[in-house]
């Protein structure tokens, strides 16, 4: 009984400061925005870095073909052979069916870099086609 005389007693005088913390702060809650919607819809912007890289220097050899579906069509007329396909011709420069993605009358890189314990590699780069435009 004495205990809960105390606890009476004590209670307002223990009310008010343990009352000083204030009111707990509210949750954030994400604010949805229009601009969610509009980012979903622009296309993202691609920047190309552009600028001079060094020269590779084990590179032994370089060649470019502008045309390589005219270069082709040309050696076939000079041999003989019929026109060579552009499925035949992929596999010819790949090694792969390329010709739904590879933009056969755009210019072909080829190079030839000698690595480390004079391993040769060859390297080709080819213009694809543009899908988006």
């Amino acid at each position: 009984m004495r205990a809960l005389r105390l606890a009476l007693v004590l209670a307002p005088v223990f009310a008010p400061i343990s009352g000083c913390g204030g009111a707990p702060p509210p949750v954030p809650t994400p604010a949805v925005t229009a601009t969610v919607a509009a980012t979903a819809s622009a296309r993202p912007v691609v920047v190309v870095d552009r600028s001079p890289v060094p020269e590779p220097s084990k590179l032994a050899g370089f060649a470019r073909v502008l045309s390589p579906r005219a270069s082709a069509a040309q050696l076939s007329k000079w041999m003989g052979f019929p026109e060579l396909t552009s499925e035949v011709l992929g596999r010819m420069v790949v090694g792969h069916d390329v010709q739904d993605i590879a933009d056969l009358d755009a210019p072909l890189d080829a190079g030839l870099y000698v690595g480390s314990m004079l391993s040769p590699a060859v390297v080709t780069s080819i213009g694809v086609r543009d899908y988006q435009g």
